[in-house]
């Protein structure tokens, strides 16, 4: 049997230049490079659509972004393991496409 795996389970701390970026904003970025709402998001990781919005708050103060193209500009720039998470990747897309 094929077990959707838990956000948890997926993501990681990340750190760019001695800032850490949480499990939780992590998971936040991720979404949002694949073009995801706050809304959005917030249904993906069952969490509130203001708790989202929090930890968007947090990663644009964090990084010192004034929008979610910087965020995610810097975070390409700095490694950010888009590969480690191909397969939610995949999962996502197929939702997207084919439901």
């Amino acid at each position: 049997m094929n077990k959707t795996k838990n956000w948890q389970e997926v993501f990681f701390d990340f750190n760019i230049d001695d800032i850490t970026i949480s499990k939780k904003e992590t998971a936040c970025i991720y979404y949002m490079m694949l073009g995801m709402t706050a809304k959005q998001i917030s249904r993906k990781l069952h969490q509130s659509f203001r708790t989202i919005e929090g930890y968007i708050v947090n990663i644009k103060m964090k990084l010192n972004c004034n929008d979610r193209v910087e965020i995610i500009t810097k975070v390409l720039k700095n490694k950010f393991p888009v590969e480690r998470f191909f397969g939610e990747l995949n999962e996502v897309l197929e939702c997207k496409f084919n439901g």
